[in-house]
């Protein structure tokens, strides 16, 4: 087993660190808080749960179940996460922008002031939210919501749906 002694910034890469080194940082940090990772191809599943503040931007996540996982304030734009599964996990002001989350569940997950903005969340069975938060401040414009499962789903009036959207008739509730 090797060992690595250097410092990481938060440009290094994460595919530049083996398994064991990564599991090996994250023990000493805490966290993967700001680095860039390109997780696609390094690690399946993804090591550590606390990806705070991490740029994982692109990044193909499929098929993946993240239970209590922290992706707060995180950069997933453009991510891939088909097929996807978030339980309990805290997704509050992440950047989800343009993201592809189809076929996958988010249960008991806080979204607070997450940016769905032209997200993919086609065939998604969306839950209800972490602490009875709703989805408050919430950002879906032009979000596709096609097949989209909201039942259990409580929102709030600051929640920003698609242009037409009528979340009740996909089986949320306004608080």
């Amino acid at each position: 087993m090797s060992s690595w002694t250097g410092t990481l910034t938060g440009r290094a890469r994460v595919t530049e660190l083996s398994a064991s080194m990564l599991r090996a940082l994250i023990a000493r940090r805490g966290s993967l808080m700001g680095i860039r990772s390109d997780v696609a191809t390094a690690f399946s599943p993804l090591p550590g749960r606390d990806y705070r503040g991490a740029d994982l931007a692109s990044a193909d996540l499929s098929g993946q179940w993240f239970k209590r996982y922290v992706f707060a304030c995180a950069n997933l734009r453009l991510a891939t996460l088909k097929r996807v599964h978030l339980l309990w996990a805290d997704l509050r002001w992440a950047d989800l922008r343009g993201a592809t989350l189809r076929d996958g569940r988010i249960s008991a997950s806080d979204l607070r002031h997450a940016d769905l903005r032209g997200a993919d969340l086609r065939g998604v069975t969306l839950g209800v939210a972490q602490g009875n938060a709703g989805w408050r401040g919430c950002n879906l414009t032009d979000a596709k919501l096609d097949d989209a499962d909201l039942r259990g789903v409580r929102y709030r009036p600051e929640t920003i749906w698609p242009d037409g959207f009528i979340p009740e008739e996909a089986g949320a509730e306004r608080m």
